[in-house]
């Protein structure tokens, strides 16, 4: 008696083992891609406490920058209107399909 000859019966299940664990392992890392390229879609939105919202007041002109910059104490207010209204999607939705697109 051997020991491959006692490890023979658990092959099959063994390669059902290896596959199912490969594509759960694939599929985990999809929805990671996804969650952290919705993180990052969101981050670089416009809205001035976001890291989008700090590169528009580097690129505008100093008067429109100092507009945009005094919104800064209402942009989570503005994120959470966006949110609730329904037009946070559309907003994202697009820019995520693309990053989607490009990536995946």
């Amino acid at each position: 008696f051997h020991w491959t000859t006692a490890g023979l019966p658990w092959l099959p299940f063994a390669e059902s083992l290896r596959e199912w664990m490969g594509k759960t392992v694939r599929h985990m890392a999809l929805i990671s891609v996804k969650f952290n390229l919705v993180l990052m879609v969101i981050n670089l939105l416009p809205v001035p406490p976001l890291d989008g919202g700090r590169i528009m007041v580097g690129l505008l002109p100093r008067s429109l920058a100092f507009q945009l910059d005094r919104l800064e104490r209402f942009g989570m207010l503005i994120i959470l209107i966006l949110i609730a209204s329904g037009l946070w999607s559309h907003l994202v939705r697009p820019v995520l399909d693309v990053f989607l697109r490009f990536l995946l």
